[in-house]
């Protein structure tokens, strides 16, 4: 039996009702609790995901938590000694200092909505942040690819968030490009 369209896109909506609602009525996705979202390991990483849309939290809970994972493996690890910052430290060095695993580290960052945000407006932006601080801003954009459902989009998250992690330890941009860097973020941590 062919499915039209509309019952197509009916069903597509049906499917992220069923996936939504559940998570919709989990305490920690409504108001300020929704901060207190975890990581697996043998330490309560507590998130600081600063997101009014938990569709939103969720797609940046769900992201930080695979990118948790992959930098568990010393392949993508690899990568913090790929990069140096601007004064030329690598940025293993600049990591060592917090004290923290590389996967460990992601718990240190801030997730807070960039929607409205000049970077937010170029095509392609999924998330951004400066140099050295803490503080990943996350696109609108990277809710949406969340709800695609595709394993790739998934996968695209979670090298977005360990990319601008790898700013937040002082890799600059030009050079390296947004592109090389995604690259090299792919080749290293890509499963």
């Amino acid at each position: 039996m062919r499915c039209s369209r509309g019952s197509r896109a009916k069903s597509w909506l049906n499917a992220v009702a069923r996936l939504a609602i559940p998570v919709l009525s989990i305490p920690a996705f409504g108001g300020d609790v929704a901060r207190n979202l975890t990581l697996p390991g043998d330490k309560d990483w507590i998130l600081q995901i600063d997101l009014r849309d938990p569709l939103a939290k969720l797609a940046v809970h769900a992201a930080v938590s695979g990118a948790f994972q992959r930098l568990t493996s010393p392949g993508c690890q690899d990568v913090l000694s790929e990069f140096t910052d601007r004064s030329g430290r690598p940025l293993q060095e600049n990591l060592l200092r917090t004290g923290q695993r590389p996967q460990e580290y992601l718990s240190l960052l801030s997730y807070t909505d960039g929607t409205g945000l000049p970077p937010c407006g170029r095509p392609g932006i999924l998330a951004f942040t400066q140099p050295g601080t803490r503080i990943v801003y996350v696109c609108a954009r990277f809710r949406d690819r969340f709800l695609t459902l595709r394993l790739r989009d998934r996968e695209e998250l979670e090298l977005a968030l360990i990319h601008e992690a790898l700013h937040t330890l002082g890799l600059g941009e030009n050079p390296p490009s947004p592109q090389e860097i995604s690259e090299r973020v792919r080749l290293r941590c890509a499963r």
